[in-house]
């Protein structure tokens, strides 16, 4: 049998530099079909008292004593693999639930029979990762029997975080992603999953909406006038961007407001919010989960999320900034003596508010609320 390599079309040969694949059953069953329905749970998409996920804690920290201001510090560090990324693998999970059940009701309404079912490949789902993404679907996929996760990462990604990687339910393809930006078709093609779907590069489940919206909500409830979160993948302040759009939106149509926004904001307030989106001046950097310098299929970029402001859905601070290595190590060593789970990438949002107020533009009557995205795959 040929290897994956050697199956490959000759100009991506060069690209795939490794690769490790589990066991797993290539067609469906019923057995499986039956376990996806009924096994994965259902909740409800936004009502408050049927949460889908549990609230993550928001805690005043007084930065005084390191010289700065007072800010509020949203932490996803009690995520089940420490990461807001088990935001994302759960919405990605449940495609299986919702897969499965519409396979079994085309099978009861006599749409497909059971041989038919039989010969349909079991989906399969491939992800560009620098790890705390694709540890999460890894460890979410186990837990329901669910085909390994398809994890392409860089042919320069740290040893031990490698080896971290190895252990996890997944399938691994060291690539050299510096050597071109991979379309989708080619995404696929290096992680063996010609006919499977690229969680990087899809719009098929509308990540930028679901990926975090009820962390967003969360965030949003807390009244802040400023947002200061990392910036990696962009799928985080997409969201933002998506629901604060969506939020105003509905205002002004008279559209019913998202149950999940507190009824004590009026959500003409939501529109004022300036989301500050922090990433490395440059690479390599220690914040080594913001991607560097290949960040695929943005759904926002600079000149989106300027756009957003100047139309008026965001704040007019909205933007993406660069934040340098000495105010990243500031920020991880403050958020460390304060007893915070964190890893230099999850703390770029406070070290962008350090940078602002050396600067002196900020404003200590603003609330100011921090995303600490948390902690996941590390070299230490």
């Amino acid at each position: 049998m040929e290897s994956i390599e050697q199956q490959l079309p000759v100009g991506l040969r060069k690209l795939l530099l490794a690769s490790r694949e589990l066991p797993f059953q290539e067609t469906l069953d019923f057995r499986l079909l039956e376990e996806w329905a009924d096994g994965i749970p259902l909740f409800s998409e936004n009502d408050p008292t049927a949460r889908e996920w549990m609230e993550t804690p928001v805690r005043e920290i007084d930065l005084s004593k390191y010289g700065y201001g007072k800010i509020l510090l949203k932490d996803e560090s009690v995520n089940p693999t420490g990461t807001i990324k088990d935001r994302a693998s759960w919405e990605v999970t449940t495609l299986y639930r919702d897969f499965a059940r519409m396979m079994l009701l085309r099978h009861g309404s006599g749409e497909i029979s059971t041989a038919e079912v039989s010969r349909i490949k079991v989906p399969r789902f491939t992800v560009i990762t620098a790890g705390n993404e694709g540890r999460a679907l890894a460890q979410s996929f186990r837990k329901f029997n669910l085909p390994p996760v398809k994890m392409v990462v860089d042919k320069n990604t740290h040893p031990k975080i490698l080896a971290q990687l190895q252990s996890l339910h997944a399938d691994i393809y060291e690539v050299d992603l510096g050597a071109k930006e991979l379309t989708p078709y080619e995404i696929r093609e290096v992680s063996n999953n010609r006919n499977g779907t690229d969680i990087t590069s899809t719009r098929l489940f509308s990540p930028e909406v679901v990926f975090y919206d009820w962390h967003v909500f969360e965030s949003f409830n807390q009244k802040p006038d400023q947002i200061f979160m990392p910036f990696g993948s962009g799928r985080l302040s997409a969201c933002y961007l998506y629901w604060q759009k969506k939020i105003v939106m509905d205002y002004l149509y008279g559209n019913p407001r998202d149950p999940r926004l507190s009824k004590e904001i009026d959500p003409r307030e939501i529109m004022k919010i300036d989301l500050l989106c922090a990433e490395p001046l440059c690479y390599p950097s220690q914040a080594d989960k913001l991607h560097g310098g290949f960040k695929p299929f943005l759904i926002f970029k600079d000149d989106d999320m300027a756009a957003i402001s100047k139309f008026g859905f965001s704040g007019r601070g909205t933007e993406i900034y660069n934040i340098s290595e000495a105010e990243i190590s500031e920020a991880y060593s403050i958020l460390r003596q304060e007893g915070v789970t964190c890893e230099p990438s999850s703390v770029a949002g406070l070290a962008l508010y350090i940078q602002k107020f050396k600067a002196g533009t900020i404003n200590p009557e603003k609330r100011i609320l921090v995303i600490n995205t948390g902690r996941g795959v590390c070299v230490e």
